[in-house]
């Protein structure tokens, strides 16, 4: 067997890009036009995780911002909560630690 037919592929989709029921019999490829199901999911994947995730910008009293993305199903209210204005956050990396407090959250989507 090729190692592209044992890979086991999580969350099938269930309609190929060129619109037609995926079929699986011992390959992993649109029965029509040939198309790894591995590259449509991962771009299904990419896709669908640009539109869900929320995008928040936060600033910080040092002047320093950060946009990130949370999970869809936070609320307006959850969201500034959690980014709370005066909360602090360690804003380093590694051996150095920046701890700064929130100065302005925006949820930009």
């Amino acid at each position: 067997m090729k190692n592209q037919e044992k890979t086991k592929i999580k969350n099938m989709p269930t309609v190929c890009k060129c619109e037609m029921p995926v079929k699986i019999k011992g390959k992993n490829q649109c029965w029509r036009c040939k198309k790894p199901f591995k590259e449509l999911l991962e771009n299904q994947e990419k896709e669908t995780a640009k539109e869900i995730f929320r995008k928040v910008k936060v600033t910080f009293s040092n002047g320093d911002s950060i946009t990130t993305n949370m999970n869809p199903r936070l609320t307006d209210q959850e969201i500034k909560d959690y980014y709370k204005i005066g909360r602090s956050f360690n804003i380093g990396n590694g051996e150095h630690d920046n701890m700064q407090t929130v100065s302005k959250v925006e949820i930009l989507k």
